[in-house]
């Protein structure tokens, strides 16, 4: 089932274009085409679309309806607005990393963002500390991804008890951590001025602000749990 409306825009003009409606005619710009099919709200379409879109593209293909040099592939004329991609099928081209970033989408890298907890190197969990006074809360993590970390990852407050953190610190100027190497992560913050347990957890977040942590689906935070005194 082809759906039109919603997410789509243009696919009066794609339908005609690809055999949808009663005339196939040839593709005018297969740019286009793909620009309609990546929605500012949406990259995800269900495979079953995306199979019949590659069916009804290769059977054009096929009868001659659209020319190309490389079986099944297009090249796009660069415009100034327009970069030039390659496609060897329609749903390719919809996932495309090229044409995503073309409308101003951001898509993750390729890699993947993981930690693993160590040790705590100060302020281990329930350590006391003085009302009012500040403190450095420090761990030791492994990179345990496939990204390589650097100066524009930071650590960010999750959740819980900030107690005057910064909301985002960078890691220090030209770091580099591959993945299997090991960092220490410090937060610097003020014990609140009521006595009591405070408890506040932290996370990773990479250049493109994804957020990161520990465990297995990478979403536990590191913590930091004091009994003010």
């Amino acid at each position: 089932m082809i759906l039109c409306g919603g997410v789509f825009s243009g696919c009066d003009e794609f339908s005609s274009n690809f055999g949808f409606g009663n005339d196939a005619l040839p593709t005018p710009n297969l740019a286009e085409t793909m620009y309609w099919l990546l929605d500012d709200a949406s990259l995800r379409l269900s495979t079953q679309l995306a199979y019949e879109m590659d069916r009804r593209f290769e059977t054009l293909v096929a009868g001659g309806v659209i020319k190309t040099s490389v079986p099944v592939q297009a090249e796009v004329t660069p415009t100034p607005d327009q970069p030039v991609f390659s496609v060897t099928s329609v749903s390719d081209a919809i996932r495309t990393k090229q044409a995503a970033e073309a409308r101003g989408m951001t898509l993750s890298s390729d890699c993947e963002n993981s930690m693993t907890f160590v040790s705590d190197v100060s302020i281990p969990d329930f350590s006391p500390v003085s009302a009012g006074k500040p403190f450095t809360k420090t761990w030791r993590v492994r990179n345990s991804g496939t990204c390589e970390w650097n100066d524009g990852y930071a650590i960010v407050f999750d959740m819980g008890d900030r107690m005057d953190g910064a909301e985002r610190t960078n890691l220090p100027s030209g770091t580099i951590v591959r993945p299997n190497e090991m960092i220490e992560l410090s937060v610097y913050m003020t014990a609140p001025e009521k006595s009591g347990s405070y408890a506040g957890y932290w996370k990773l977040e990479d250049e493109l602000r994804n957020r990161f942590g520990t465990g297995t689906d990478s979403d536990k935070a590191l913590w930091v749990k004091v009994e003010v005194k």
